[in-house]
C-alpha cells in the first residue's frame, strides 16, 4: 500500500471479539481489502514478536516490518522487514528519554535531497512521538476519555537531541471510543514507503503498550 498525497489519512481497527488479535490498517474511505494492511497481535514472548505488520490484507502476505515491546522498560525493538531472513531486516529502537514520560524517540536510514545537488543520499533522521492534548488528525475533534493520542516531530538530525527539527508535526494519531475502532492515523509528510512502515509499527506499539496498561 503506498500513497503519495499529502495528507494521507488511515483508518486503525480492531476486531470487536475479545477472541481475535489483530489490527487492521486502511486507506481512510477504501472499501478495497488489497488496500488492507493486517498487523497481528501476540502475546509477550521474549522470541516472538509482539506486532507483525503485513504488507497485505491476512497473514499470508509478506512481512513488512515487527515490533517487540520490551517488558519491565520503555523500550521497543522494531524490525523494518522479514526477520525470517537476517539479511532482509534492519533493526531499530525506540525508546523513552529520561525524564520524558510521554515521548518516545526513534530512527532511520532515508534517502533525502543534497541541499545543494538535489541529488539523493542517505541520512539518519531522529524523530519522535509525543502524547498530545490538542493536535488531532484535520476535521476530529479529541475525546476526553482517549489518552491514546500522539503527535510525530522532527528530532533533529544526526545525534539524538540534536538541532535543526521545527515544530512541524509529520503525522498524528487521534484515538476514538468505539467498538471496533482504535482510531485515525494522518500521515502529512511523503518520505517514502519506509517511512511510512516505520509510523505504522511504531504509532501501532504505542498504542499496544497503552492497551496492555
Amino acid at each position: 500500500m503506498t500513497d503519495s498525497r499529502i495528507p494521507r489519512r488511515y483508518t486503525i481497527d480492531r476486531p470487536r471479539s475479545l477472541l481475535e488479535n489483530y489490527y487492521g490498517v486502511s486507506p481512510e474511505g477504501s472499501n478495497d481489502d488489497g488496500q488492507r494492511l493486517y498487523v497481528r497481535r501476540r502475546a509477550a514472548s521474549r522470541t516472538n514478536p509482539d506486532l507483525v505488520l503485513y504488507d497485505g490484507p491476512s497473514d499470508e502476505c509478506p512481512v513488512r516490518a515487527v515490533s517487540h515491546i520490551l517488558a519491565l522498560s520503555p523500550r521497543f525493538k522494531l524490525g523494518l522487514g522479514d526477520p525470517a531472513d537476517a539479511n532482509a531486516v534492519v533493526w531499530e529502537d525506540m525508546s523513552r528519554p529520561l525524564g520524558l514520560a510521554n515521548n518516545f524517540s526513534w530512527s532511520m536510514m532515508l534517502h533525502v535531497p543534497d541541499d545543494v545537488s538535489g541529488r539523493r543520499h542517505e541520512e539518519r533522521r531522529w524523530f519522535v512521538w509525543k502524547r498530545t492534548r490538542h493536535v488531532t488528525a484535520d476535521g476530529m475533534a479529541k475525546s476526553a476519555l482517549s489518552s491514546r493520542n500522539w503527535k510525530l516531530l522532527d528530532g533533529g538530525q544526526g545525534e539524538r537531541g540534536g538541532g535543526g527539527g521545527g515544530p512541524t508535526v509529520l503525522a498524528v494519531f487521534t484515538g476514538v471510543i468505539k467498538r471496533g475502532l482504535c482510531g485515525t492515523l494522518q500521515v502529512n509528510v511523503d518520505y517514502g514507503a519506509e517511512f511510512d512502515t516505520m509510523v505504522f509499527i511504531t504509532c501501532l506499539s504505542l498504542y499496544e503498550r497503552a492497551r496492555r496498561e
